[in-house]
């Protein structure tokens, strides 16, 4: 099997929780198998992935938020399918066992880990994220407002699976492209 998955939301670079809201697309074992996409949101690391109830189609142009509310601690985690007009919002609260810190906004591209081990990456080819924007206490800024790091994603050999450019000029906007399966 190969996989990725592309989310959005708070947390993980520094922190042990993750709240996030994204979509995923997994390969099957053999060519006789066809992809599946899915839309899926998690509270890391109190549940996995939860699948959305809407369906995703290579090429559509997909939105992902995820918005927390200090009024009730609450967590609003939706994705929006712009090209077929569905959408669905999942809004949960951080467990009381645990602090969500929020001290990051990620965009990710990502392998995950089944039973255990990372499976192979999916090839998406490129991925263009735009409108890239987290909140301050006076609105929403573009990323490139805040101090920003890209990640290339690679393997335990060092070698490169996912190469991710600097944000383009107007600041709310960078590129995700596959390299190499494994």
């Amino acid at each position: 099997y190969a996989w990725t998955v592309f989310w959005v939301g708070f947390d993980g670079y520094s922190s042990n929780t993750v709240e996030q809201a994204g979509t995923m697309a997994q390969c099957g074992s053999s060519i006789s198998l066809p992809p599946t996409y899915s839309a899926w949101w998690e509270m890391y690391p109190t549940n996995q992935i939860q699948v959305m109830p809407i369906t995703i189609m290579p090429g559509d142009t997909i939105n992902e938020s995820v918005v927390y509310s200090s009024a009730n601690s609450n967590y609003a985690m939706k994705v929006s399918d712009k090209t077929d007009r569905q959408n669905y919002t999942q809004n949960a609260t951080c467990a009381s066992n645990l602090t969500c810190q929020r001290n990051s906004a990620e965009w990710i591209v990502e392998r995950p880990i089944v039973n255990g081990n990372y499976t192979a990456l999916a090839d998406w080819n490129t991925m263009n994220f735009t409108n890239a924007k987290a909140a301050t206490v006076s609105g929403y800024e573009p990323i490139s407002y805040y101090t920003n790091q890209p990640i290339n994603m690679i393997n335990y050999s060092g070698n490169t699976l996912a190469s991710v450019t600097r944000l383009k000029l107007n600041g709310p906007a960078f590129t995700d492209k596959w390299v190499a399966a494994q």
